[in-house]
C-alpha cells in the first residue's frame, strides 16, 4: 500500500496512461469515458502505487494539467518570475 494516491488532470489522460505503461510498466486497472471518448476517471498501478487521472475539463476548472501552467509547480502557480523593485517609483514626502 502506498502512502499517497495522486490524482492528475491532463490534457490527454489517455496519452499519460500510454506513456506510463511504456516507460514504467504500469497496469491500467480502470477507465471510465464519456460519450465523446474523454477520460472521466482512470486508475493505473505502478508497482504497489495507484495513480488516478482524468482529462481536464471546463466543468472542473481547478483540475488543470501541468501543461496549463507551462511547467510543474508545487503551488499551482506559473513558474516564478522576478518582480521589479519599485523603490524608484515611490514619491518622496515634501
Amino acid at each position: 500500500m502506498s502512502t499517497i494516491t495522486p490524482y492528475i488532470g491532463a490534457k490527454s489522460a489517455a496519452a499519460v496512461i500510454d506513456f506510463c505503461i511504456k516507460v514504467f510498466g504500469a497496469k491500467e486497472t480502470m477507465r471510465q469515458t464519456d460519450d465523446a471518448g474523454a477520460v472521466r476517471h482512470a486508475q493505473i498501478t505502478i508497482g504497489d502505487s495507484t495513480l488516478m487521472l482524468s482529462d481536464q475539463t471546463r466543468a472542473y476548472p481547478d483540475m488543470r494539467g501541468v501543461e496549463s501552467y507551462r511547467g510543474s509547480t508545487s503551488n499551482g502557480r506559473p513558474p516564478h518570475r522576478p518582480v521589479p523593485r519599485r523603490s524608484h517609483h515611490r514619491r518622496r514626502a515634501p
